[in-house]
């Protein structure tokens, strides 16, 4: 399996992931605002995210400017939820608050 087909399989299940808690927090009727990954799942979501990317054909500027966005959001189709980072959660770890 190549690199991209790695990095596009790695974000399809993050982004199943994401939207399997986030539907079974709705059925939970519980407020969502936050999504917090551990450093791994966030690096594999900026890899997916700029793979997916085919506006901007630099790929490497679109990363840096994903870098130094202060405000990510991920889009579930029913929430926006704000992108955070803990570094000291374990690896493979999403959360949504």
């Amino acid at each position: 399996m190549s690199s991209e087909e790695e990095v596009l399989v790695k974000g399809v299940h993050i982004q199943k992931r994401i939207s399997t808690l986030s539907a079974l927090l709705d059925d939970q009727i519980q407020h969502q605002e936050r999504l917090t990954l551990s450093f791994d799942v966030y690096c594999a979501l900026l890899d997916y995210t700029v793979l997916m990317n085919q506006e901007k054909p630099n790929k490497d500027l679109l990363l840096q400017e994903l870098l130094l966005k202060e405000d990510l959001l991920f889009d579930t189709g029913k929430h926006q939820l704000f992108i955070a980072v803990d570094f000291f959660l374990p690896q493979n770890t999403i959360r949504i608050y």
